[in-house]
């Protein structure tokens, strides 16, 4: 570890530009330039798939740097290979994995739009065979996940990976909010970061599982910008995410 700086890890979701714009661009105001060495968007950006606000978010970011940018899929984000083809300067990650070397480090990130034990009724009517789309989903993050070593192993999902940051939320909705069965997943990795989203009224926003901190970054629940540093100190490890 000598003579490697921390990496400083910028991470939002449901922005649902141009919904939530405003608070997210306040929210970059306060983060000094050049400060942030990598911002992952934790899915739903834009709102209702409207794909031309994907720009306003990137040049929203890019105010404060020139910086990586990660991105999963959330589920107002569903024609992706349109973001892909027309925003190429974002890495997508659609159940997908990328190494960035930042500061000396290696950084490994799992992309995924997520599971949910419950599929919504829209979901269950319009998506063929989504059960086992999940189930198959599920084997493969964990794959993912486990494959290979990186100095910090870090999981970005738009739904929840567990239902212990959903209290806020009705009880009754937590399986279509997110997946009990992906935080087994995680309670036998080795995965360093968990972000996620889709929790709008989230009251506990952060928990450790094992070694692993999970962080609900939803903008409509923090009104603000999650700021990790990694590698995550025992002092961070009490507060776990700092504001600006």
């Amino acid at each position: 570890m000598a003579g490697r700086g921390s990496v400083v890890v910028a991470a939002v979701g449901d922005i649902h530009s141009p919904k939530f714009l405003k608070i997210f661009k306040n929210a970059l105001q306060s983060i000094p330039l050049n400060y942030i060495d990598l911002f992952l968007l934790a899915g739903d950006n834009v709102h209702r798939n409207d794909v031309a606000q994907m720009g306003n978010v990137i040049d929203a970011i890019r105010s404060i740097g020139n910086i990586p940018i990660i991105s999963c899929f959330g589920n107002e984000e569903y024609t992706p290979q349109k973001y892909k083809d027309e925003y190429s300067s974002v890495i997508w990650l659609d159940d997908e994995s990328t190494i960035l070397n930042i500061k000396g480090w290696s950084i490994k990130i799992t992309g995924t739009k997520g599971v949910l034990d419950k599929p919504t009724a829209w979901q269950s009517r319009n998506i063929k065979d989504i059960d086992k789309i999940y189930a198959e989903r599920l084997r493969k993050i964990e794959r993912l996940i486990n494959d290979g070593e990186a100095d910090f192993n870090v999981l970005l999902s738009h739904y929840s990976v567990t239902y212990k940051t959903m209290v806020g939320e009705p009880e009754s909705l937590w399986p279509l909010l997110g997946s009990k069965a992906m935080e087994e997943v995680i309670s036998k990795s080795n995965l360093t970061l968990c972000i996620h989203a889709h929790v709008h009224r989230s009251r506990r926003r952060m928990i450790e599982v094992n070694s692993t901190t999970i962080i609900n970054v939803s903008l409509p629940s923090v009104n603000n910008i999650s700021i990790i540093t990694l590698p995550i100190s025992q002092t961070l490890q009490k507060t776990l995410t700092n504001f600006f």
